[in-house]
């Protein structure tokens, strides 16, 4: 409980009250809370929405403790849950508020709160939404100064009706319910270095829902975290053991989640089951492609439907017509009642379809116009982003086809990669290691396989794969999958440090393709050898290459090479003394990766501009964006080739030499706890960022004051300086304290100091002396 509400507790014990006594502590949601009472204050009716699990009816009771002082008449808690009956629930509040006399309950209900300022918390009306309804616009006009609460996983459809849907827990918040609630299960139970990572993964998996959360930190103390995160694809057997005194809708997941399946119209069932195929989320046309037959009302009316009972998430998106998704819990319940249905291996090979055939448009691998290499736009590379769990899911489900299905999707995906390579490698590579035709799909499949070799470092493997792509295409006598097996089997060379060997290969495939038509292929050709050029040291004729690759590239309007091409182009002009130009050049070429979502493309990016504001003196952001990199190449199993590897750590050397230890580590740790939109931002811009003060143990608010206590100023100039009250101030130090391990304002401020957050007040402090020497 906030200490807000209870000095509010304290200040009014004599309004009366039945809210429910938790045994457990509260634990987030803390911003909620105080918006919410901000709601409760402009508006008389609010129903706090969402799944099952996320926390609603402790949320309210808890906002009902924090707003005691506003309703003198008192706050009266009616539990609904156990009413199966509309009929029963204005006498359910009658018995809940101990009101006397006889008559109409709904009556003695108005004529009860008609005069006096009250909050009615009605929990759990799902069931009864239209009674729920129905009573609530009855109060609203015959109690004017009377305010409802309510809890459900839809709106209740009141006039005037304000709707929070509570969505998931925030990732911190989500780890300290963890913690809190495993120490219950075993009292020494911390969170620290050790087990932060499969923690955080815990959560993330249980879509850091509370009640998820506190059913997998209950078994703390028979498994370990890592024990708990594998168990997670049994969840309903993992996710049960909820305490006896809970209703028993709220002792597994399951339950949570089949007492909403429960309360669905036949055709939203229909729907809500088939919508589990869908991994990464869905739109209106392709779940109107896949889920739609035999259902009376339209997609459009059923999901809308399902987003208001809280049984398919909305998303926030750019996109045309919107997104929307289900939880990994909701999405495994749903599997296990289409498979009930017999419908399972039905609807996933809609899925398939669907998808291939979209994907099928997209790809700039094309095998229907197998001449073009067509440039790849910017909505295209965010389509295969943004669809890549369904991509992922569409491949599991045809992997074990007998004909080459698999091979020919999984090529294509692979060359359309955006995240970590490694499971697309390992299941290109299982498909291809089973007898198949010697057709085109293998050819492919062989090159691209290759080429994820390659990016993760293992050359000898890289290097058979091209060979032996290189072999079925001229059997094939195709010369553009020729040209592309040379260029595969020159980049494992390259990785070897076999650079004349590699040249070689390049040059071939540039011959084979002097009569070409195929004008991406060719500039991919030119490129390579540009590459291999300011490798070996011509960095003149690197540059004259490139500078012709990327006009062409523009002209074509090829989004994605031009990218590439700028990419290299700066390498070249940085190996030509030419920094400010590889600048210009790497951040058009990260501005536009980022863009379509190529991940080695901002890597890419990211260390090139390291490595500039290393050769400027900026060490500090040199380190950042090379943290920011690092994290993101391990995320994606990536691997330099040794030149380029040598280059990058060459640059980190110096700026860490000159940083010495704690100032290298600290910004190191900044760049790390970027995310990847912050990440780019940050490369493409010149100024410091703010995310640099978030990425220290301390909140932003508790960074301010740090600062503040280390230029000597005491809690009550603090708190005039913040808008903040000296008892506030006293808090944010006690916090800061304890988060840095320090005993004193001497502590903190040594801590401010050597970690560079430190605020200048000598303006400040040479108009306060002005003052005194007038006075």
């Amino acid at each position: 409980m906030e200490a807000g509400a209870l000095r509010e507790q304290a200040s009014f014990p004599s309004v009366r009250n039945n809210l429910p006594h938790y045994l457990t502590s509260f634990v987030g949601r803390r911003t909620e809370v105080s918006r919410l009472k901000s709601v409760l204050g402009r508006s008389r009716m609010v129903t706090l929405t969402g799944p099952g699990g996320a926390g609603k009816s402790r949320l309210a009771a808890e906002l009902a403790l924090a707003c005691l002082n506003r309703w003198p008449q008192g706050i009266w808690w009616v539990e609904l849950a156990p009413v199966s009956d509309p009929r029963q629930v204005a006498s359910t509040a009658v018995a809940a508020l101990e009101i006397p006399g006889r008559g109409p309950a709904e009556d003695r209900l108005i004529a009860w709160l008609a005069d006096g300022r009250a909050l009615l918390v009605l929990d759990n009306c799902e069931h009864l939404a239209a009674a729920c309804a129905d009573l609530c616009t009855a109060l609203l006009g015959g109690c004017p100064q009377a305010t409802i609460l309510a809890t459900s996983r839809e709106p209740m459809g009141v006039a005037g009706e304000a709707r929070w849907p509570l969505s998931s827990l925030p990732a911190g918040e989500a780890i300290e319910l963890f913690e809190e609630r495993a120490r219950l299960a075993l009292p020494d139970f911390k969170v620290d270095a050790s087990n932060r990572e499969p923690i955080a993964e815990i959560c993330e998996h249980l879509d850091r829902l509370p009640l998820a959360i506190e059913l997998a930190a209950a078994r703390i103390n028979m498994m370990t975290e890592r024990d708990i995160l594998s168990q997670l694809s049994q969840r309903f057997r993992l996710l049960t053991g909820g305490s006896r005194s809970d209703p028993e809708r709220l002792q597994s997941m399951n339950a949570a989640i089949d007492w909403s399946y429960r309360l669905l119209t036949e055709d939203e069932a229909i729907l809500f089951r088939r919508l589990s195929v869908f991994r990464g989320g869905f739109t209106f046309e392709s779940a109107e492609a896949v889920c739609s037959d035999g259902v009376t009302k339209t997609v459009l009316d059923l999901v809308t439907s399902l987003v208001q009972k809280s049984m398919v998430v909305a998303e926030r998106t750019n996109e045309s017509g919107g997104r929307f998704g289900l939880l990994e819990s909701q999405i495994a319940y749903g599997e296990d009642r289409l498979r009930e249905a017999g419908e399972l291996e039905l609807i996933r090979q809609r899925h398939y379809a669907y998808f291939r055939d979209c994907f099928a448009t997209r790809t700039p691998f094309n095998r229907a116009r197998p001449k073009a290499d067509p440039p790849t736009g910017v909505a295209e590379a965010q389509w295969i982003a943004r669809e890549s769990g369904n991509l992922m899911a569409s491949l599991a489900w045809v992997r074990n086809s007998p004909d080459d299905s698999a091979v020919s999707l999984a090529a294509d995906l692979a060359g359309s990669w955006y995240g970590d390579t490694t499971p697309i490698r390992r299941l290109l590579e299982e498909l291809l290691a089973r007898p198949s035709k010697k057709g085109p799909p293998r050819v492919q499949g062989l090159f691209f396989a290759s080429i994820l070799a390659t990016n993760q470092g293992d050359y000898e493997a890289a290097a058979g794969l091209a060979d032996n792509c290189l072999v079925l295409a001229r059997d094939l006598g195709d010369n553009e999958m020729m040209a592309r097996a040379l260029n595969a089997a020159s980049q494992a060379l390259q990785g070897r440090g076999e650079l004349a060997a590699a040249a070689t290969r390049c040059e071939e495939a540039i011959h084979l393709l002097k009569n070409s038509s195929n004008h991406g292929l060719v500039g991919h050709a030119r490129n390579a050898m540009a590459e291999l050029a300011y490798q070996r040291g011509d960095c003149v004729t690197a540059r004259g290459i490139l500078v012709e690759c990327l006009s062409a590239a523009r002209a074509r309007g090829d989004v994605r090479r031009t990218a590439n091409d700028l990419g290299k182009l700066a390498w070249a002009q940085r190996c030509c003394n030419e920094p400010e130009a590889a600048a210009a050049s790497w951040k058009e070429s990260l501005s536009t990766f980022g863009l379509l979502k190529e991940q080695i493309g901002i890597l890419f990016g990211l260390d090139g501009l390291s490595c500039v504001a290393e050769g400027r003196g900026d060490d500090r952001r040199a380190r950042r964006l090379a943290a920011a990199a690092a994290r993101m190449s391990d995320g994606m199993s990536f691997q330099y080739d040794p030149w380029y590897l040598g280059e990058i750590e060459a640059s980190r050397r110096r700026c860490q030499s000159r940083l010495g230890p704690r100032k290298s580590e600290d910004a190191w740790a900044q760049g790390w706890s970027m995310r990847l939109d912050q990440a780019i931002d940050y490369a493409l811009s010149e100024r410091e960022p703010e995310t640099v003060i978030e990425a220290s143990p301390l909140s932003r608010r508790e960074s301010e004051v740090a600062k503040l206590v280390a230029a000597g100023m005491s809690n009550r100039r603090i708190g005039e300086r913040l808008y903040l009250s000296e008892r506030t101030v006293e808090g944010h130090v006690e916090r800061i304290r304890n988060k840095l391990g320090v005993r004193s304002r001497t502590g903190v401020a040594t801590w401010a100091v050597e970690h560079g957050f430190m605020v200048d007040l000598t303006a400040e402090l040479g108009v306060a002396s002005k003052r005194w020497a007038t006075r």
